[in-house]
């Protein structure tokens, strides 16, 4: 996770970053623990993304984020909205089964 961090943050500090660039560089930093990070960039991805796959994967790990913190409530309004949207099927099935079993790392 960290090598990925580091690339992505230079990349970005050398081009205009991308929504999707947002996206990864907060599941890395979801990965080392560190959910203040993780959400910060994660809710930038979903400000900045306008498409439906996009803001349903960012959507799914911002549930994931709000599980590893332990608020399942506001972990299960991000899985909702997975499956309100036109997201990949693949990430509202693991959307569903999130409701039920709390992500975990």
């Amino acid at each position: 996770f960290h090598q990925v961090i580091n690339s992505l943050s230079t990349q970005s500090a050398r081009h205009n970053p991308s929504p999707s660039q947002f996206m990864w560089l907060g599941i890395c930093y979801l990965g080392v623990g560190d959910t203040g990070t993780a959400q910060d960039y994660l809710t930038t991805a979903l400000f900045l993304e306008t498409r439906p796959f996009y803001q349903g994967m960012i959507e799914l790990w911002l549930g994931k984020v709000a599980d590893v913190r332990g608020e399942h409530d506001v972990a299960r309004e991000h899985y909702d909205r997975v499956m309100a949207l036109p997201a990949a099927i693949y990430h509202q099935d693991e959307a569903r089964e999130l409701i039920k079993t709390p992500y975990s790392q």
